[in-house]
């Protein structure tokens, strides 16, 4: 029986290491803050990157290939490391908290890996024609190397690296405005210099590539090993590839324009086709409705909710014995995950009906045909797969803004209390509906607030129950300005505050992990004295459901009912402030008609 030499393998091992610690190096400089909790979790994250470098450079000084030819498969792994990391931390790091990209040093590794172990296996198998091998793998290369020297010529131009926006003008120019900006930008002899800049490039390539005649002793267990250990990084460097910075920039713009088409196709006609009485206003002077949509806060965790270890919601604690508040004590979210559970509360599509989003009145469209101004002020994402249905219908607002469209002209980090500025943008003569689209509560809470407002954690602690606190009690103040501000300047008559869903900043230490924590919600209506005077049966109603259960796909039908319409897209019987209210906790579901309310036992 052979003896297993342990230090034949020590070298790897310790290759092993420091492309770890490069890798992490790499990600922990270009990232912005990274929490105690999830800094072992990325640390994880580039093992299996380093295992596969250490896995390559053992086969390749094992069969004796020199390590000269290695330098192609170093530079071309270096260029994706590096470019848009830095690229983007360059552009954004002093005006965003949520820097935290390592899809591209991850995809770096694996390149890496799988173009040393493609060439090893192609030099294996076909040695008699290390020619075409070159020139196949010089091709290959070359198209993996031209993404991160894109990105480098992109930003070195504008300053900036390439974004969703940039991809969305590429993807809606055509060949004759394509043609015109190069002429205008690079004229005829700078796309000859780019012409000629890529055939050197190339050249360079087949020349570091080509391997001198050596005798290369291999056995067929060989060959296995290495093509499955090929097919595998093979197949998770293409789902790698989709996620990194540039592509997915174009990935977010492709589906953002063909959602757009499909929207669009259905919306203007239906929103013409929208009946709704009475189609201005009835209060005695310009009036404002506020609906606000948080981010991930669970009333588990709210001091207006429950005996709370801090009090994260001290405003919103105040009004539990304020008249025109009505703080409704069983709300849940119909789903765990921001896109699925807006889909719904913003139109009337819900978990209780077939109707399509697409094909889905919305608030917006309510509120138009009720005779309001309407805007939609976020600081959340524009266009991204979290994001693209929410901007569909923020779009079709009168105005809309988002926080992250002014990043590149403000070296201030924005949070949700950057929103109340908006405020000034809104006539206090016109009769206003804005909706708010907050950051609040989103996982990695430390970074979703000031660090003046760091009320419960230590200043150098990233606890993630205490700094989940700190954002709900940082949301809470937010709120409570929003109120202030448009009570004072708007005539504000009503406003409504509800989660997307709920978080659970305990995670897998907590027994409740998968269960109704991150279900439950908060939700509250304000009305003002003259609402309740004008639509007492509303106030009525409201005041008798404080109690009684709801899922915020339903939400649809508040907003309605909130504004005293009757249409031809609107159902009474879903509406938690109409008597003719249907539901209760015997025939409510969440997670899309998966679980029961009734299955929440322990509240």
């Amino acid at each position: 029986m052979r003896k297993f030499n342990l230090n034949k393998y020590k070298p790897y091992f310790y290759i092993f290491i420091i492309a770890e610690i490069f890798l992490f190096s790499i990600y922990y400089i270009f990232s912005n803050q990274i929490a105690d909790n999830t800094f072992y979790l990325q640390l994880r994250r580039f093992l299996p990157c380093a295992l596969g470098i250490s896995i390559a450079l053992y086969f390749w000084r094992n069969l004796k290939f020199p390590i000269i030819n290695l330098t192609t498969h170093v530079i071309i792994s270096l260029f994706w490391i590096i470019t848009f990391p830095l690229c983007y931390y360059l552009t954004f790091s002093s005006n965003t908290v949520n820097i935290s990209n390592h899809f591209d040093i991850v995809f770096g590794a694996y390149a890496f890996t799988f173009t040393t172990l493609l060439y090893i296996l192609l030099m294996l198998l076909f040695n008699n024609y290390k020619s075409l091998i070159n020139i196949f793998l010089s091709l290959f290369q070359f198209s993996l190397l031209s993404i991160p020297l894109l990105q480098t010529a992109y930003y070195l131009y504008y300053g900036t690296p390439i974004t969703t926006a940039a991809a969305l003008a590429f993807l809606q120019t055509n060949k004759n405005e394509a043609t015109e900006y190069l002429l205008q930008n690079f004229s005829y002899i700078g796309i000859i210099t780019i012409i000629i800049f890529a055939i050197i490039i190339f050249t360079l390539l087949y020349r570091l590539n080509k391997l001198p005649s050596i005798k290369i002793q291999y056995t067929k267990k060989t060959i296995i090993i290495l093509t499955i250990i090929l097919s595998a990084i093979g197949s998770y460097s293409c789902k790698m590839i989709f996620r990194t910075g540039v592509l997915q920039a174009y990935s977010f713009a492709d589906i953002y324009l063909k959602s757009s088409q499909k929207f669009a196709s259905y919306h203007d006609s239906n929103f013409k086709n929208l009946i709704v009485s009475p189609d201005k206003p009835v209060f005695s002077k310009p009036s404002t409705i506020i609906i606000i949509i948080g981010e991930s806060a669970s009333r588990n965790f709210m001091s207006a909710y429950n005996d709370t270890k801090n009090n994260t919601t001290p405003w919103l604690k105040e009004k539990l014995n304020d008249n025109n508040f009505t703080i409704f004590k069983n709300a849940y979210t119909s789903w765990v995950q921001t896109v699925p559970s807006l889909e719904r509360a913003l139109t009337e599509k819900n978990q209780y009906n077939d109707i399509e989003f697409n094909q889905s009145i919305t608030w917006i469209d309510i509120a138009k045909k009720a005779g309001y101004k309407t805007y939609w002020f976020s600081n959340q994402g524009t266009i991204s797969d979290a994001d693209t249905p929410i901007t569909l219908v923020a779009k079709t607002a009168d105005y809309s803004y988002w926080i992250e469209d002014t990043l590149a002209i403000s070296d201030k980090i924005k949070y949700d209390g950057d929103l109340v500025e908006y405020l000034k943008h809104v006539n206090p003569n016109e009769n206003n509906f804005i909706v708010f689209h907050f950051m609040g509560s989103h996982e990695n809470c430390f970074n979703r607030y000031p660090p003046e407002e760091n009320k419960f954690a230590l200043s150098d602690e990233h606890d993630m129950v205490l700094t989940y606190d700190n954002s709900l009690a940082y949301t809470d103040k937010v709120i409570e300005s929003i109120f202030n501000i448009s009570k004072q300047n708007l005539n504000l008559q009503a406003m409504v505050y509800f989660s997307d869903h709920g978080g659970n900043p305990y995670r897998k230490r907590h027994p409740d992990e998968g269960g109704f924590i991150s279900l439950r919600i908060p939700f509250f209506i304000y009305t003002s004295n003259e609402y309740n005077v004008l639509y007492p049966e509303t106030y009525k109603i409201m005041k008798k459901n404080e109690n009684q259960y709801f899922t915020n796909d339903l939400m649809y039908e508040v907003v309605c009912n909130l504004l005293q319409i009757t249409s031809n897209h609107y159902n009474s019987e879903n509406s938690i402030l109409s008597p003719n209210y249907k539901f209760n906790q015997n025939n409510l579901t969440t997670m899309l008609g998966k679980r029961k309310l009734t299955e929440d036992t322990n509240q």
